[in-house]
């Protein structure tokens, strides 16, 4: 035999090799692609969640400051917030804590979720505050 018809079939290996490693790179990148895909959509998830708790945290602010009557001891007070152009919500609550120094005292919890809610992935984010109120 010649050496040529020894290299007849290894041209055809170096190409299949050739091409296996390239189709591993291609996957490798495509998963790398949507993991970042699903990075991006969580993160705006989040960032959709925490503005609609702080809608909820100013409007529960507006509450404090506008109503007549306020939550006593033992009670609250709560409502819900629609955030304009967008599939978010936002919840808050305001319950009396104490009086001291002539000044009582709220919690404000302010809850915002994301705009993407299924039954076992709804993004949620949680905001508190502790105002006071001259009596």
């Amino acid at each position: 035999m010649t050496a040529k018809a020894q290299q007849q079939g290894f041209s055809l290996l170096v190409a299949l090799i050739f091409l296996t490693v390239l189709a591993m790179l291609g996957f490798g990148a495509v998963r790398s692609a949507l993991m970042e895909e699903k990075l991006g959509g969580n993160n705006r998830e989040r960032a959709i969640a925490f503005m609609a708790a702080e809608v909820a945290m100013r409007q529960a602010e507006t509450y404090i400051a506008t109503a007549d009557n306020l939550p006593a001891s033992g009670t609250t007070a709560s409502g819900t917030v629609a955030v304009s152009n967008s599939a978010a919500s936002a919840t808050f609550t305001i319950s009396y804590v104490s009086t001291s120094g002539g000044r009582d005292y709220y919690l404000l919890r302010a809850t915002g979720y994301g705009g993407r809610k299924t039954l076992l992935n709804t993004t949620q984010t949680q905001l508190e505050s502790v105002v006071w109120v001259e009596q």
